[in-house]
């Protein structure tokens, strides 16, 4: 399985997360990879999602659920099944977090808001298992961070 994650933020934070989720992304395939949690599932996308609250305290953006889908892979021709998990934090927040500890702040959001269970899972995977092994990796990441 190949884990993957992405943001999306907008501009500021994403100049400012870019590279520590390069690098939790990174850590995570080197440290799981070849894990068997189950068939069915070929990527498991982690998306961090920011969000601000306007003066009257509306939320711009709210977390999509995570979800369950297939693609066309452009280079091989093959079906791939990806599990997209939405992890959602407020632009401020991020915004507050200088950048040498931000490897650190993300893995401990990552481990704190992996969502309990998407709604949809492809048969035979063991999620909970899955989740804890994330949960324990990325919280171990961010101790040597």
């Amino acid at each position: 399985m190949r884990f993957q994650v992405t943001s999306i933020t907008f501009e500021d934070e994403a100049k400012m997360i870019l590279a520590p989720l390069c690098r939790i992304e990174d850590w995570l395939n080197a440290a799981m990879a070849d894990g068997d949690f189950g068939p069915g599932l070929d990527s498991l996308m982690i998306v961090v999602i920011s969000y601000y609250i306007d003066e009257q305290g509306q939320i711009s953006k709210v977390s999509k659920p995570s979800r369950f889908s297939s693609y066309k892979d452009p280079i091989t021709g093959n079906e791939q099944r990806c599990l997209a998990l939405h992890v959602s934090v407020e632009d401020k927040a991020l915004l507050a977090v200088g950048q040498e500890k931000m490897v650190g702040y993300l893995s401990r959001l990552i481990a704190e808001k992996l969502p309990e269970r998407p709604l949809r899972l492809p048969k035979g995977l063991d999620y909970a298992r899955l989740r804890t092994a994330i949960q324990k990796g990325v919280r171990s990441f961010s101790e040597i961070s």
